[in-house]
Order: structure tokens, then C-alpha cells, then sequence
């Protein structure tokens, strides 16, 4: 599904209906399409770090039954960064637990992250993240409001 993304995307799921199995490929379709050109790039330079056709994006739906909190999952398979989506099988359709856009970008932006061997990549990371809260003196453009009392 949308090679020019670089994502092998399954569904899984053997009691999904066909109807739900293309609903879940038509949301997925126009998410992936609702998100900027730039991401793809990062995933293909990733897939070709890697050396690899293209990077795993599994799809499996749970039923009531099977429910967990959890709808995002990190990992890896076969030394390549993967990412699990577990939304949830409502009788009137499929709930995501957050937009679905905001869930694919979590996961491009996982799987097109540098190998940890990219040490320098990571330094960067970590300085800027613990620098604290976006401020004028660091570049950040933060707003004040007004105390609440």
C-alpha cells in the first residue's frame, strides 16, 4: 500500500470483515497522504541506511474481547524499526484512540530515526532536550500569559 511512502504496511486480523479491512486501508490511504512529502524522504533515506526494500507498518485491530490501553507499540523485526497499531473494532467502525495522523507521524518519525550508531545524531537529542522548555534565549518563541490567581 503507497510504495512512494516506503512502508510495508499489513493489516492483520483473520476476523476482519472485507469491508472493515478496506475501511482501515482507506483511512491509513488519506492519513499518510494528509502528512508533508519531507517525512517520505527521511523514511527513504532510512531504508537506504539500512539496506533494506522498505520498513514494516503492522495494522492489528482488536476486538472488545482483546482490548489494551496501548495503541502504539516500538520495536524492531528482523534489525529493522517497526511499528504495531492496535485501534480498537467498534460496532460502528474503528477507533483509533487519538488521530490517526498524529498516530502515522509518531511512527514515521520512529522508523525514519538514525541507528543508534549515530552517536552524534543522538548527543544533539539529548543536549537539545534537556535544555528545558522552549525560551526567547534559546531560540524557542514562547508566549506569555497572563497568571491565573
Amino acid at each position: 500500500m503507497l510504495v512512494e511512502s516506503g512502508l510495508n504496511i499489513y493489516i492483520l486480523g483473520s476476523d476482519l470483515t472485507h469491508r472493515q479491512r478496506q475501511r482501515i486501508q482507506a483511512q491509513v490511504r488519506t492519513a499518510l497522504r494528509s502528512l508533508p512529502t519531507w517525512l517520505f524522504d527521511l523514511v527513504r533515506e532510512r531504508i537506504d541506511a539500512l539496506g533494506v526494500a522498505n520498513l514494516p507498518l503492522i495494522i492489528e485491530p482488536l476486538s472488545a474481547a482483546r482490548q489494551h490501553s496501548q495503541v502504539i507499540s516500538l520495536g524492531r523485526i528482523d534489525s529493522r524499526p517497526t511499528v504495531k497499531l492496535t485501534p480498537k473494532l467498534r460496532r460502528n467502525g474503528i477507533d483509533w484512540g487519538q488521530d490517526l495522523r498524529r498516530l502515522l507521524a509518531k511512527a514515521v518519525a520512529y522508523i525514519s530515526a538514525p541507528g543508534s550508531d549515530s552517536s552524534d545524531f543522538w548527543r544533539r537529542w539529548a543536549d537539545a532536550g534537556g535544555r528545558g522548555p522552549p525560551s526567547r534565549e534559546n531560540g524557542g518563541h514562547r508566549s506569555r500569559l497572563p497568571r491565573r490567581d
